[in-house]
């Protein structure tokens, strides 16, 4: 067997568990349970990473990184990067402008 097939087989067993679960949760309380299940998911999460100081270092090093670049190393960056994010950018500079 390859591996991608092992890989697609245990995608396929979460994704099961993930549904039966669901199922299970809207059986029993709802769409309202849905909703809260999903607040407090995003309540924890949010509680992790304001305690975790891992955000702040990963991009904190990034930004120092950055900053520490020269003018042709920042520029040649800025040439790499994808069309998807010259879209972005392009996208959030009109709301921007429009506010």
């Amino acid at each position: 067997m390859s591996g991608r097939f092992i890989a697609l087989v245990v995608a396929a067993i979460g994704w099961l568990f993930a549904s039966l679960f669901a199922f299970a949760i809207v059986a029993l309380f709802g769409f309202f349970g849905v909703g809260f299940f999903g607040l407090l998911i995003l309540f924890i999460c949010t509680q992790v990473e304001l305690d975790s100081d891992a955000g702040a270092r990963l991009f904190g090093a990034r930004a120092q990184a950055r900053q520490n670049m020269g003018r042709a190393e920042r520029a040649a960056r800025r040439h790499e990067q994808s069309p998807d994010s010259k879209t972005t950018r392009f996208f959030s500079s009109e709301t921007l402008e429009s506010d």
